[in-house]
């Protein structure tokens, strides 16, 4: 018999992007990358919210229920070191 898969606990995931002069090039297209993964893994019951630091902290997101990714990432392509 084919039962559905269990689902799993929802999470509630908070990307903290730092992005110091270190961080040009490789090192950031990287970091956005992975942080544009981790959002599209998310599902429909998630929360996610997202910092920005360089000098300071910035909340560039609020948590907030995952409904469509692509605004998500959309915030990450606005992102500058």
């Amino acid at each position: 018999t084919d039962s559905p898969a269990p689902q799993r606990t929802p999470i509630n995931l908070c990307l903290v992007l730092a992005s110091s002069g270190s961080m040009q090039g490789p090192k950031w297209a990287m970091t956005l990358e992975a942080s544009r993964r981790a959002i599209l893994s998310l599902q429909r019951r998630d929360r996610l919210s997202m910092v920005h630091f360089n000098n300071e902290a910035e909340v560039i997101l609020e948590s907030q229920s995952v409904i469509r990714t692509g605004s998500l990432t959309e915030r990450l392509s606005q992102l500058q070191v």
